[in-house]
């Protein structure tokens, strides 16, 4: 029997207040929320029977935001287990970077130093997938957003459609990119390629009886009754929890308007309704109607094109502006501090436009100024790789810490701070992790911030003081130093141009209003300051940040100031994906066959001891089991990297190493991905040299 919980006990949140186990439109790609659309579903079967007929290249195109980064994930796990997979999402890289790139993914390391010649990287390919052969496996290069590619990278994907032998490509491409990918590959200097192309697939927006589908397939999947940890709605005998039926619905019209704004687009779809249901939460609403699909296109800048104006309206429109302006309600407004006098005729104007309020935002706008920033040059190497590894560990222990490339090296900086006083504290930090002697360095830009009239605040009271923006060569941090330290500080992203921190809860009221930093600035379009209470009560300060392009964001708390960090991708912040693994020793001395041959009996035998356990940790991945298969791989690893390798073991060690590799990404508790499936490569690439061993005599 389920008897309800006094509301009161719980602390309603957005999916609380709807009945919802999880919020139904959030932007990643969780296969769990798959519509199967006819476009979609017909490209997914092209594209399967393409791969699985071994037709070498194969071609998906769709606009922006029509699920092509999900037909990929969902594409890869429904390819059979033998599989050897390699996902490039950075298309911005040379021939050579590509090969080296799905060497990585197939576990073929080279050492950083001296760089291996596109030769070299070629052969290398070619032995790991004529290994696969005897096994029964193949290998997949998928690569996204291709449109990107460099025409002359594009034009050389040709040469490893050359990888085949009587039967069968040894490798499958697979281009996904949006409709400009079709015409660069229509271009006379493409022909040769295009006419390679076994399978062309387009994935097409939704229509309009579709979008409403996808609507409601989404809350459904979001509203099943599950058992929850933590608050509850509903209480059976036995004490279990459980959420109630959901409280949602999504009237005619804002369905239509839904349709007409997103153009039938998902991710469109995914950010007005998530939008729309912030702001049916704000009001206590549980009906969403056309108004709130309208205010949320407001705040996420989604809309229809305007129309033309013919030229008569448009040079009526014209006139009428030059005569409202001349009566002085011009469209353009003074970026200085409210109510001061205009610089100077010497001194140079800056100016922004007055754009539209976001939400509940005013439309006055105000400058966002630029500051100095704070800096400490940890470390400078030769190779990006030491210096990813550098940036990766100081940024786990806390630190900001990023690499940047000038001339042919590469340096570790940790920052920016608003003061000298934070940077020095962090170079204190520093020398706990074994980094002293940092160079601290600033970045000049000048100004004194956005300095809000906050009064005298109460002991504990948080209170925004001041706002600057901190540019960072191709980065940028918006600091905002507050009265006090903050309880919260929070990050969400509202789409790939816009972002919203909320922190407090802070004291007294804050004024509402929108600040812009001078034009030209890269990453920051403007800031949209205001007051939120949250569901518990708490007054709490909200930024609502636009974008100029896409950017990664992270927030960071020092004492009474808040960071957001901003960031170009792909690379935004320093991850393991960016360190690559040391190199293996090579022996070309015949006496050392009979050694190799002990190895690699040791290490297959040690594999069929691991291979259980590595598929039970990747099943259940709880951290107790991570660590313990970790450190057992590991061990093989350390017994490989070690051993000296013959010529002609090669190709067993070279899969040896795949196959450890593989694991070791499994079983890694950062690891990200699918960690199943990457067990089950780790498998099929220890089989395929097992059999190598066995052909060869090396075992």
């Amino acid at each position: 029997m389920l008897s309800i919980v006094p509301r009161g006990q719980v602390a309603m949140g957005l999916q609380d207040h709807f009945g919802l186990a999880e919020r139904p439109f959030g932007l990643g790609p969780d296969p769990r929320f798959l519509y199967h659309s006819p476009s979609y579903t017909g490209t997914l079967r092209d594209v399967l029977r393409a791969l699985q007929r071994r037709e070498g290249l194969v071609l998906v195109t769709g606009p922006a935001g029509t699920g092509k980064t999900m037909l990929c994930r969902t594409l890869l796990q429904q390819l059979d287990t033998p599989v050897c997979v390699s996902v490039l999402l950075d298309p911005c890289v040379t021939f050579e970077g590509l090969l080296r790139h799905m060497l990585d993914d197939f576990g073929i390391v080279f050492p950083a130093s001296p760089p291996p010649s596109r030769p070299e990287l070629m052969k290398a390919l070619q032995r790991f997938l004529a290994s696969l052969v005897s096994a029964g496996a193949y290998a997949v290069l998928v690569i996204d957003e291709a449109q990107d590619l460099a025409p002359e990278v594009l034009e050389q994907i040709r040469l490893l459609l050359n990888l085949e032998t009587d039967r069968a490509k040894l490798l499958q491409i697979v281009l996904i990119g949006q409709p400009r990918l079709g015409e660069l590959l229509a271009a006379p200097a493409m022909r040769q390629l295009a006419e390679r192309i076994a399978c062309r697939s387009m994935l097409a927006p939704l229509g309009r009886s579709e979008v409403v589908q996808y609507i409601e397939h989404r809350l459904a999947v979001a509203q099943e009754l599950i058992p929850l940890s933590g608050a509850v709605l509903l209480q059976d005998d036995d004490g279990g929890a459980y959420r109630v039926a959901s409280n949602v619905s999504f009237t005619p019209s804002a369905l239509r308007r839904v349709a007409e704004l997103s153009r039938g687009i998902p991710r469109s779809i995914n950010q007005l309704c998530d939008g729309a249901l912030d702001v049916g939460y704000d009001s206590r609403r549980h009906t969403i109607d056309a108004r709130m699909v309208r205010t949320a296109a407001r705040r996420l800048a989604i809309g229809p094109a305007p129309a033309p104006m013919p030229g008569v309206a448009r040079r009526v429109a014209a006139a009428a502006a030059l005569a409202f302006a001349a009566a002085g309600f011009g469209t353009w407004t003074w970026a200085g501090d409210r109510g001061a006098a205009p610089p100077p005729p010497s001194a140079p104007a800056v100016f922004t436009k007055a754009a539209p309020a976001l939400g509940p935002f005013p439309a006055a706008v105000a400058l966002l100024p630029l500051a100095d920033g704070f800096h400490l040059k940890v470390a400078s190497f030769d190779a990006r790789s030491p210096a990813a590894a550098l940036a990766v560990r100081l940024d786990a222990a806390g630190l900001p810490a990023f690499s940047r490339a000038e001339g042919r090296f590469h340096h570790v900086v940790v920052g920016p701070y608003l003061s000298e006083a934070e940077a020095r504290d962090a170079e204190a930090r520093l020398g706990g992790q074994g980094q002293s002697g940092a160079t601290l360095f600033v970045e000049r830009a000048g100004g004194a911030g956005v300095v809000h009239a906050a009064g005298a605040a109460a002991a504990g009271e948080v209170r925004v003081l001041r706002i600057v923006a901190l540019p960072s060569g191709d980065r940028m941090s918006i600091a905002f130093a507050l009265s006090a330290e903050p309880k919260k500080a929070a990050l969400r992203v509202l789409s790939d141009r816009a972002l919203e921190l909320e922190m407090g809860p802070i004291g007294g009221s804050l004024a509402e209003e929108v600040i812009a930093p001078p034009r030209g600035t890269p990453i920051v379009r403007e800031v949209a300051l205001g007051q939120h209470v949250a569901a518990n009560g708490e007054p709490l300060a909200r930024a609502r940040l636009t974008l100029h392009e896409p950017a990664a964001g992270n927030v960071r708390v020092v004492g009474r100031v808040v960071y957001v960090d901003l960031a170009r991708p792909p690379s935004a912040f320093p991850t393991l994906a960016d360190v690559s693994t040391p190199p293996r020793r090579r022996d070309a001395d015949p006496h050392t066959s009979a050694e190799y041959r002990a190895v690699a009996r040791r290490v297959l035998a040690r594999l069929d001891e691991i291979a259980p356990f590595l598929q039970s940790a990747a099943a259940d991945p709880s951290p107790d089991v991570l660590a313990a298969v970790a450190g057992t791989v590991a061990g093989v690893e350390a017994i490989l990297r070690s051993a000296p390798v013959p010529a002609a073991s090669s190709p067993v060690h070279d899969l040896l190493v795949a196959a450890v590799t593989t694991a070791r990404r499994a079983v890694d508790r950062d690891f990200a991905g699918d960690r199943t499936r990457e067990a089950a490569q780790a498998l099929a690439l220890f089989e395929a040299a097992r059999r190598e061993a066995a052909a060869s005599g090396a075992s």
